[in-house]
């Protein structure tokens, strides 16, 4: 809609509408699809580390080729980010739901895995055709919401990383219970079920996401004319303030995105450590054995074997449900102050230093005392997501926010290859201690580099006045015409 057809409809009194009215349609309709998705991404990402007891023994692996093969799957995600982003720039949304049918069918093609080499290449497939998920969500929900509204968005839709993990954990625990069904061991049954149910997914969101303002079915069209002009509104300022944050390709330039992408790799190395990582700790955590060296605690037949496995699974699922509502409170605070570098210090501080005691939280005082200290060192860790992934979007804007966030991501998808093949190799060769100390050394380092990055405040600022400009023109600030400024 043009400016002058806009101030044309705004004339007309039918032509009024309720601006946080839309804003909260657009919640409920775009962010839960987003949050489907992250979750079936995560899901079938991070199954492998439900089925790892059965998984490495069948295949046999040890703990390096194990953390191998969760770390190439990040080699594969790096190596397909950009381009994947960059190709949905001129695609559209209806990209993302090709990329998940095609990792439903990679995942569930997991279940004839014979060898390790079939292994390590599977992960690198799979890497491949997952990478422009996440960067995608983050592109899609800035269609909608402005630059002081992402982060609250994101919140919601990131709880999905760790309540894949938390209904993950009985899933893929009654799906390794199925072992011996028709003579399938059950981390076959796992891999296949859940890629399975991926696919279907993806076939449903192709036709239930909608793919930009101007084409959301659940708007009225004043209010898609209202959304559609209030964006680029907000788009048309940030230009003005700063032509070159919105450039697609001067964003390859931009330092700011790379200092940022330095914590965010350090971060990530913890995080995708945990990720794959929180069954088997767990095990030397309770069975005071934290060596690293042996798998310990499976005997007796398959079914107490597949059940010891299930179990780690199903308690693994505390450390991330503390996570999910530690992303929530993280995202919240941050958004409240308007704040990211203090935020993201604090918690990566409180994350390194229990990482570092959570060997002599064993050593002095137990098991239980062991895994309560790891729960708040993963926990910590996950609260800074929300305000770490929507610190591209208030540095730059535009067609910049699918490089840009393609470069942050593809950074923090290094960290995705160290973290995993790190702790399995510090495991082999020394023990789990120096891996949880390891990890907490990163996290104090990324805690230093956010401290000192560039906050983007003052673009955020801009954005939310143009936001609630028409707010201070109107008697009634429920009403927003769509020729005013949001």
């Amino acid at each position: 809609m043009s400016m002058m057809s806009s101030a044309e409809a705004s004339a007309r009194p039918d032509s009024q509408v309720d601006g946080q009215k839309i804003v909260r349609k657009c919640y409920w309709n775009v962010a839960p699809w987003l949050w489907l998705m992250s979750f079936f991404t995560y899901l079938d990402r991070s199954n492998l580390s439900f089925a790892a007891f059965q998984f490495k023994a069948d295949m046999n692996l040890s703990n390096s080729t194990y953390g191998l093969g969760a770390s190439l799957f990040f080699v594969g995600y790096c190596i397909g980010q950009t381009p994947s982003n960059i190709i949905m720039r001129y695609v559209g949304s209806k990209w993302l739901s090709i990329l998940i049918i095609a990792w439903g069918i990679v995942s569930a093609l997991g279940c004839l895995l014979k060898s390790g080499e079939g292994y390590l290449a599977q992960r690198v497939v799979l890497g491949l055709v997952e990478a422009g998920t996440f960067p995608g969500v983050v592109v899609h929900v800035t269609k909608f919401f402005t630059a002081a509204e992402v982060q609250r968005a994101l919140s919601f839709t990131l709880t999905a990383l760790s309540i894949s993990q938390v209904l993950g954990a009985p899933i893929g625990a009654g799906l390794i219970m199925m072992d011996g069904l028709r003579g399938i061991r059950g981390w076959r049954w796992l891999f296949l079920i859940e890629g399975l149910i991926t696919i279907i997914f993806g076939i449903i969101f192709y036709f239930g996401l909608a793919s930009k303002p101007a084409k959301a079915s659940f708007l009225t069209p004043p209010e898609r004319d209202w959304l559609v002009e209030r964006q680029a509104t907000e788009l048309a300022a940030r230009r003005k303030e700063d032509a070159f944050a919105g450039s697609m390709w001067g964003t390859f330039l931009n330092w700011r995105i790379y200092y940022i992408g330095v914590g965010w790799l350090l971060e990530e190395t913890v995080r995708y450590g945990i990720l794959y990582w929180t069954p088997l700790i767990l095990d030397g955590i309770l069975t005071g054995n934290f060596n690293g060296k042996v798998v310990t605690g499976i005997h007796g037949t398959l079914r107490e074997a597949a059940w010891y496995s299930a179990k780690l699974s199903l308690i693994s699922a505390i450390l991330f449900t503390l996570a999910t509502i530690a992303i929530v409170a993280g995202a919240y605070s941050s958004s409240y102050f308007q704040e990211r570098n203090i935020h993201m210090a604090c918690f990566l501080t409180i994350s390194g230093i229990a990482f570092i005691c959570v060997p002599t939280a064993l050593r002095r005082s137990g098991g239980i005392a062991g895994f309560a200290v790891l729960c708040i060192a993963g926990a910590s860790t996950f609260a800074g997501i929300a305000p770490c992934t929507s610190w591209v979007p208030a540095l730059v804007h535009g067609p910049a926010v699918n490089t840009g966030f393609g470069i942050f991501n593809t950074m923090g998808t290094m960290g995705g290859i160290i973290g995993p093949y790190l702790i399995g190799v510090l495991s082999d060769r020394y023990s789990y201690a120096v891996a949880m100390s390891t990890l907490g050394a990163f996290n104090l380092a990324a805690a230093l580099v956010f401290l000192t990055s560039p906050s983007g405040r003052e673009k955020e600022s801009t954005a939310r006045e143009h936001r609630m400009q028409p707010s201070a023109q109107s008697a009634d600030a429920q009403l927003v015409k769509p020729g005013g400024e949001p």
